[in-house]
């Protein structure tokens, strides 16, 4: 490529440049797709990001919910330690995850949702004005009514297909966060670090916890004794990522990201239906009990047995995680194993853990094809009880010169409207039921990692020279409680939560 070339490419304008009109109708999207497929552009040549899309911007504030989280949860454990009146340990139902997910993205997932109900509730709408125009063109109205309902209906479906473009454009964008921010905070938890970085700041000393690498955290004697969660020494614990995490990283994240999706499919239908019930009821005075009853009946053991294959997903998502344990275990002792003529016996451990997964894989498959089987004779069903239930009214109006006679071709394309976002149902359960097992997983891992202490998000950037200048000057002085001061040496501290809340429990350091 040659010079002039490439100053052309990083001369083209962003797609916020572009005018309203590239905005609206997404013009700059199949421009960009050009461009990147014929041609080599340098990061310095796309349009930055707006901040409500960087990921640095989204990550810090997701991490700071996850941590404020994890705080309260350790909170309420060393609270409720104690025994209740009833002699059993009080159960805490408090997820980290979920509340940080609810908490840095309820905005943007309010905004789909609604924009979601309106859409639909358009979409369902046009029926309404298509049973004008046949009532126009029954009576015999002014051809220029006509002409004017036909262009309100063209009008009415064209911004319906580009609000709906844009929904799928906003969602993706969130999606991608939703992701991302995953990814990122579970790696962070997964690392060991000690965090102890912020306690010599004096803008940001808000811990107030102890800085000693070696002590007992006996009562009365060190400052961290009220509380010995907040120790940064103690909650510093030297280990190696788990292979679990790859399990995370690659397939919990993108099944929770993915939930956006299935609440949008979910809004989509629900919405169709109510309204299409709505209408049907009112406008056209078709009975809708036999229908609601029948479909209620019929998605119900669609949801008993999505359910069933959420159970399978779950065994397959820890059989994959034991798979990739084992796959860690033969690798990294490989050479071991050789010597002492093992290295088959690894070998089939890893082919007989792939050989579980395959095996739960198969069943999940064959639920899901039952699942589409049930849809698909739900919209069969759905269409031939309203349609029965048209006909009786028909046998109930016959020689009655008031009949509707514009009504079955409403109610064909009502039925249209209402059925059309089934096809998108056995997805939507599966997506939910996905999202639940790895929200499960996922906070489980969470909720028994420590905090994950921080400096504030939006001042990082800027203040980060003037921070590390306010640092303390560290004094060589041993406090008086120390005996032996160990250099270059590292700590790994085997105490779990619960046993650093017990002090009958409490172990050494391993050195």
């Amino acid at each position: 490529m040659t010079k002039n070339s490439a100053n052309k490419i990083e001369a083209v304008r962003s797609f916020n440049e572009k005018g309203i009109l590239s905005f609206l109708f997404l013009k700059w999207v199949p421009y960009w797709i050009n461009k990147l497929r014929h041609n080599f552009i340098k990061l310095s040549a796309l349009p930055p990001l707006p901040n409500e899309d960087r990921i640095s911007y989204w990550q810090p504030i997701f991490s700071k919910h996850v941590s404020d989280g994890l705080l309260g949860l350790e909170k309420q454990e060393a609270e409720y330690k104690t025994l209740s009146t009833d002699g059993k340990k009080r159960k805490l139902h408090k997820s980290a995850l979920l509340r940080a997910l609810i908490l840095t993205f309820w905005r943007r997932v309010s905004l789909l949702c609604m924009l979601a109900i309106i859409i639909k509730a358009c979409s369902v709408g046009i029926t309404i004005l298509i049973k004008f125009l046949l009532d126009m063109m029954s009576r015999g109205t002014n051809i220029l009514w006509q002409v004017a309902m036909v262009l309100s209906i063209l009008s009415v479906e064209v911004v319906h297909l580009l609000v709906d473009q844009h929904i799928q454009y906003y969602k993706l964008r969130t999606e991608i966060l939703m992701e991302a921010v995953l990814s990122i905070t579970l790696f962070q938890h997964g690392l060991c670090h000690r965090k102890d970085f912020v306690n010599d700041i004096d803008e940001y000393n808000l811990i107030s916890g102890c800085k000693d690498v070696v002590h007992s955290c006996e009562p009365g004697i060190t400052q961290c004794s009220e509380n010995s969660l907040m120790c940064p020494a103690k909650r510093h614990r030297n280990k190696e990522l788990s292979p679990d995490m790859y399990t995370y990283l690659y397939f919990d994240t993108i099944n929770i990201a993915e939930v956006l999706d299935a609440m949008l499919n979910l809004v989509r239908f629900i919405s169709a239906f109510v309204f299409g019930m709505i209408i049907i009821s009112k406008q056209l005075g078709v009975g809708i009990l036999k229908p609601i009853i029948v479909m209620g009946t019929m998605i119900a053991s669609a949801l008993v047995i999505e359910f069933i294959n959420g159970i399978a997903l779950k065994h397959l998502l820890y059989s994959r995680d034991f798979r990739l344990s084992k796959i860690e275990d033969v690798i990294g002792n490989l050479d071991v194993l050789k010597t002492a003529g093992f290295d088959d016996v690894g070998y089939n451990s890893i082919c007989d853990s792939r050989k579980d997964e395959l095996s739960l894989l198969a069943f999940r498959i064959f639920f899901f094809f039952i699942n589409q089987l049930i849809i698909f004779s739900i919209k069969v069903v759905v269409v031939l009880v309203i349609m029965l239930e048209f006909i009786d009214e028909v046998r109930k109006a016959v020689g009655d010169d008031s009949f509707d006679f514009t009504a079955p071709i409403t109610l064909l394309f009502l039925i249209n409207k209402i059925v059309q976002p089934m096809n998108q149902l056995p997805r939507t359960m599966r997506l939910f039921i996905e999202t639940f097992t790895s929200c499960r997983r996922l906070s489980t891992y969470l909720n028994e990692c420590s905090p994950n202490y921080y400096l504030n998000s939006d001042e990082r950037i800027e203040n980060s020279n003037s921070s590390c200048m306010k640092l303390k000057v560290k004094s060589n002085n041993i406090s008086g409680d120390t005996v032996v001061m160990y250099k270059g040496a590292t700590f790994a501290w085997i105490e779990s939560r619960e046993e650093i809340l017990n002090p009958s429990e409490r172990r050494h350091p391993i050195l």
